[in-house]
Formats: C-alpha cells, sequence, structure tokens
C-alpha cells in the first residue's frame, strides 16, 4: 500500500530527503559541511537511511497490527518516552561532559541503542542511576531538569513493558515489519539530530543556506 503523501511519516522523511539532497548538491553547503564531517560520502549514508525508511513504512503501515489497539497504546507510551529521554540525554551529556565515569554510569557515551532490550536496559540505567544519586539530582536540578521528569521517564518506562507484555502475552510478538519499521525511523532521527547540529555549525554566517536544511521535524514513531 503506498502511503498518502500528505502522510506525517511519508512528509517527514521526503523533506529528509529533499535536504540531503541539496546538502549534496550545492556546493557551497557541500564545502562547508564537509568540514565538520559530512562529506558526500556521509551524506549518501544518510540517503541510504532515508531510502531503507521510505520502504519499510509502505509495508508496515500496512500491517494489520497498526490497527490493533493494544500496539497503538504501546506506540503511543512508547513516543513520549522516547521524546523525553531525548530531551534528558542531550541535557545530560551537556552537564556532565566533564565527568566520564558519570557518562559511562548513566549509559550517555555512544549511540542510542535500536534493539529494544538494549534500548530499555539504556533508559533504566539512566533514570535509575539519576533516582539514586542524590548529588546528580542536584547538578540537574540546577539546570533546570526537575526530579518529576526524571521520575515521570522512569514511570513511562515501567508502564512500556505494561503494554508491551500484555500485547505479547495475547497477541504474540509484533511482526517484524513493524519492529524493523520502528528502529530505522529512530536511525533516521538520531541521523538528522546530528547532521542539523553540524549544519548550525557550518553555517552559522550564512542563515540563508542554513534555511535550506531546515525543516518541521514530527513525532513520527
Amino acid at each position: 500500500m503506498q502511503l498518502k503523501p500528505d502522510h506525517p511519516e511519508k512528509t517527514f522523511i521526503a523533506q529528509a530527503q529533499k535536504v540531503l539532497i541539496q546538502a549534496k548538491n550545492q556546493s557551497e553547503i557541500a564545502l562547508r559541511l564537509a568540514e565538520f564531517g559530512y562529506t558526500e560520502e556521509k551524506i549518501n549514508e544518510g540517503l541510504q537511511i532515508y531510502q531503507n525508511a521510505s520502504t519499510l513504512i509502505d509495508v508496515a503501515l500496512n500491517n494489520d497490527l497498526k490497527k490493533n489497539t493494544q500496539f497503538r497504546e504501546y506506540q503511543l507510551v512508547k513516543h513520549q518516552l522516547e521524546k523525553l529521554y531525548q530531551q534528558h540525554r542531550q541535557k545530560a551529556k551537556i552537564i556532565f561532559r566533564k565527568s566520564p565515569d558519570v557518562l559511562t554510569m548513566l549509559n550517555l557515551t555512544g549511540s542510542i541503542p535500536f534493539s529494544y532490550t538494549e534500548w530499555k536496559n539504556t533508559l533504566i540505567s539512566f533514570y535509575s542511576g539519576i533516582l539514586a544519586n542524590p548529588v546528580l539530582q542536584q547538578r540537574l536540578i540546577r539546570f533546570k531538569i526537575p526530579m518529576s521528569e526524571i521520575k515521570q521517564g522512569q514511570q513511562l518506562l515501567r508502564s512500556l513493558e505494561i503494554y508491551r507484555n500484555r500485547y505479547i502475552n495475547e497477541n504474540g510478538l509484533p511482526n517484524e515489519a513493524v519492529i524493523e519499521e520502528s528502529e530505522i525511523m529512530v536511525t533516521l532521527d538520531h541521523w538528522l539530530d546530528d547532521f542539523l547540529i553540524a549544519a548550525e555549525f557550518a553555517l552559522e554566517d550564512k542563515p540563508q543556506l542554513l534555511k535550506k536544511l531546515r525543516f518541521k521535524k514530527i513525532s513520527h514513531r
């Protein structure tokens, strides 16, 4: 099934493709991005992720699991948790950037895992580690990250497991197409986050060029 052009996920990845092609083909943008590691080869990597996402969305959104109420409940909570954790992770990496031991303890080094189990364990380490350490809590509070948000993240993680286990107990494991679609969208989202940060630096003195690489992001998982 081909999705309608105005489908939000399809729109998101179409915008991503447009931005990456712009970055690759416009010489001044390409030269400046290359200084920050986004060479033609690196841009092609992003375009390949886009292509994989486009293909899998067409397959996954045609699956009956998308119509299942329990699966939608699971997805809703997962969307909320992913958005909250991404905000917390970005801020914590800045706050604790001079404390490598803390970064390691909170699983803030490297990339966010894509498999569910590893992803879940990463979030458990982060939220449990903070809630068990008053010193870390004070550092976060100082930078306006209230403990109510950290506790909210931990509670969403617990709720997610409840919804996931309930779905699996009654329906079996989710279809691989749905799992792959979710994972590739996260891969694309994370890749674009890093790309857009590099673009902000590379084109800091060229706002008109930078404008060409901006687009509206959505909650797409």
